[in-house]
């Protein structure tokens, strides 16, 4: 192809995408060896011609053309990456992610990709937990602990999701994530009076329990600068420990089920 017939494709190409035209576009672009273009800025707006049309591996071949040359750019790199997990290609979108680490230096950044991958690939469901729970430690974002409430319903921590719904509710002034938030514990079983009785349950199993202990020891004093044990990770880890059977079925069911269009969708507006 001369670079007139280039130049004649390439227009049309953008004025149909202009026009909303993205499968016409695609076709015009189909006649194009993109490896042979040099302007990485017009190989990604093919790409994203190629993605809304749906054409999701050819959107990931022009978008590794540009890693190829341009190792280094961290939007393409994750671009890259949910793409890849999208499609099933879980060894390219891990080799994505160790990349995409190399370049970002924010800890819930990292966290929030490998959860994307772990849900696009049907990861144990164990992993999604973790993820999630170290994230929102990093960073409280009612966005992501609702998601971890979804893993631990999912994972059959009922107790554990409803007291995340809550603190959702209680934390965000999102409506929709409230709304979502409220629909999962009604789902899940929850009431206020169910609400109310355990609440007073815990009270006065606490100040039984308190009434029983004896007086605690006073620490040596070699031991005073010791970091206390982060009880939480401990419970929860225990916890799923004991799910493996369960969250191996999720996991299975999930697999099998295979990922949807409309969560492959979901998956790539997170990053447009």
């Amino acid at each position: 192809m001369d670079s007139v017939e280039y130049t004649n494709r390439r227009n049309r190409m953008f004025e149909l995408a202009k026009c909303g035209k993205y499968k016409e576009a695609a076709k015009e672009a189909d006649a194009i060896d993109w490896s042979m273009v040099q302007n990485e800025e017009t190989i990604e707006k093919v790409s994203v011609i190629y993605h809304k049309c749906r054409h999701y591996k050819d959107s990931l071949r022009l978008l590794e053309i540009i890693c190829q040359r341009n190792p280094k750019d961290i939007k393409i790199i994750k671009r890259s990456c949910v793409m890849a997990a999208a499609l099933g290609m879980e060894q390219k979108a891990w080799k994505y992610y160790e990349e995409y680490c190399v370049q970002e230096k924010s800890s819930a950044a990292k966290y929030i990709l490998k959860y994307r991958i772990q849900r696009a690939v049907r990861a144990d469901i164990k992993q999604c937990i973790l993820t999630l729970h170290e994230l929102l430690k990093i960073k409280y974002v009612p966005k992501w602990a609702y998601e971890l409430a979804e893993c631990y319903a999912k994972a059959g921590m009922t107790e554990e999701s409803i007291q995340e719904c809550n603190r959702v509710i209680q934390e965000t002034e999102d409506e929709e994530c409230r709304q979502k938030a409220e629909k999962l514990r009604t789902d899940l079983g929850w009431s206020e009076q169910e609400e109310a009785k355990s609440q007073q349950e815990k009270a006065e199993s606490q100040a039984k329990s308190s009434e029983e202990e004896p007086p605690a020891e006073v620490p040596a004093v070699e031991d005073a600068d010791e970091e206390p044990a982060d009880d939480i990770d401990m419970d929860i880890e225990q916890k799923l420990a004991g799910l493996s059977q369960s969250c191996e079925q999720v996991r299975k069911q999930e697999q099998s089920r295979g990922i949807s269009q409309q969560e492959i969708e979901s998956l790539l507006r997170q990053i447009e």
